[in-house]
C-alpha cells in the first residue's frame, strides 16, 4: 500500500542513473549544500541523530560478517559539486525523536512492507574523503513498526511518518518545538539529497505560513524526504522535510545537472510543521523501550489507516 504524491515532487526517488557519465561544459553550484564536517559544531552533533532509509536489499554479505551498502553513480554531469560521489537508490532521510522513534514522511513508502527498510547512521564523507559504506550489524536497525502517519490524501501539510526502530541507535533525539517558526526565522536542513552521503543546508528562511505546514527556501532535492528542519537559533525540529521543485534537468544520454530552481522561477520548499505529528511522538515516547524491554505488549503492532476504507 502506497500513498500517494498528489503532485508533490517524489523527494524520496529520483531517476535511474546513467550507465556512463558524459563530460559537459555545465557547471552549477551546489545549492548552498556542504559536507557535515565542514558545518559548525552545533550542526554536526544534530548530524548524528539523521539517517539513511533504504530497503534490504541494498545491503549485501561482506567478509567477516560485514554488511555492505550498495550504491552507484548519481547521474550527475561532470564537474557538477558531489558529482564523484556515490549514492544509495532511492533512499530517504529520517530522523531520531526518540530513543527508538524515527520521524520521516509518508509518501511513496510502501506502508505493507514497513519491515524491509533498514537506516543506517554516518554515511558522510570523513575527514580523509571517504564515505562509510561498510557496516556491521550492531550498527544497522531494521524499521519493527509504525507508530503513526498522517494522510497526505486530506493534504500536503499531513506528510509525516512515525517509526519504531528494532533497537535503540544509542543517539540522543532531536528536540522539537512547541509551535511552528515565524516568517523569516532561519533555518537548517540535514539529508541525503539523492541518496548521496549526507549534506548540510544552512541558507534557509521561512517564507510564509499555512497551517501546520510552512514554506522555505531550502535548496532540498530527492532523497531530502524525512529530513529535519531546524530553527537555526533555537537547535529545535521546527518541521519535516517533505516536498519541493525538481532538481534535476536531464541533459542527454541519462546524465543530469543538478539545481534547486530554475532561474526566474517561484520554487517554494514546503515542510510539515510540529504541530502535525508532536502528539504522536510524544505518545510513542511513552512507550520506548526502558531498560531494554518495550512497554508495549509482545507481539502487539501499531493500527493505522489511510484515508476512508474503499
Amino acid at each position: 500500500m502506497f500513498l500517494g504524491t498528489l503532485g508533490i515532487a517524489l523527494l524520496a526517488q529520483r531517476p535511474a542513473a546513467p550507465e556512463k557519465l558524459l563530460p559537459t561544459s555545465i557547471n552549477r553550484t551546489s545549492g548552498h549544500r556542504e559536507e557535515v564536517i565542514n558545518s559548525p559544531q552545533a550542526a554536526q552533533g544534530l548530524a548524528r541523530s539523521v539517517g539513511l532509509v533504504f530497503d534490504a536489499e541494498n545491503l549485501l554479505p561482506g567478509g567477516n560478517g560485514l554488511l555492505v551498502l550498495q550504491t552507484e553513480s548519481a547521474g550527475l554531469a561532470t564537474g557538477q559539486a558531489f558529482s564523484e560521489q556515490p549514492v544509495v537508490d532511492n533512499a530517504f532521510t529520517g530522523f531520531l525523536v526518540g530513543a527508538d522513534l524515527l520521524l520521516t514522511t509518508v509518501h511513496d513508502v510502501d506502508l505493507q512492507n514497513i519491515t524491509d527498510l533498514r537506516v543506517v547512521f554516518g554515511f558522510q564523507l570523513n575527514a580523509n574523503g571517504g564515505v562509510k559504506t561498510t557496516f556491521s550489524n550492531a550498527e544497522v536497525f531494521q524499521v519493527k513498526n509504525i507508530e503513526g502517519h498522517g494522510n497526505i490524501l486530506n493534504g500536503a501539510s499531513d506528510d509525516w511518518l512515525l517509526l519504531r526502530l528494532d533497537r535503540s541507535p544509542a543517539r540522543p533525539a532531536l528536540p522539537i518545538a512547541s509551535a511552528p517558526p515565524i516568517v523569516g526565522a532561519a533555518l537548517w536542513m540535514f539529508g541525503h539529497p539523492l541518496g548521496l552521503p549526507m549534506k548540510f543546508v544552512s541558507n534557509g528562511k521561512v517564507t510564509k505560513e499555512a497551517g501546520t505546514s510552512f514554506e522555505c527556501n531550502l535548496h532540498a532535492s530527492f532523497g531530502n524526504s524525512g529530513s529535519p528542519v531546524v530553527d537555526s537559533a533555537s537547535k529545535n525540529v521546527v518541521g519535516v522535510l517533505q516536498r519541493a521543485a525538481p532538481a534535476l534537468d536531464p541533459v542527454g544520454n541519462g546524465v543530469y545537472v543538478w539545481h534547486w530552481c530554475p532561474l526566474g522561477q517561484n520554487c517554494p520548499t514546503v515542510v510539515t510543521g510540529t504541530p502535525a505529528f508532536a502528539a504522536a511522538v510524544k505518545k510513542a515516547s511513552l512507550m520506548s523501550t526502558i531498560g531494554g524491554y518495550p512497554r508495549r505488549r509482545p507481539g502487539a503492532q501499531a493500527r493505522f489507516e489511510i484515508g476512508p476504507r474503499g
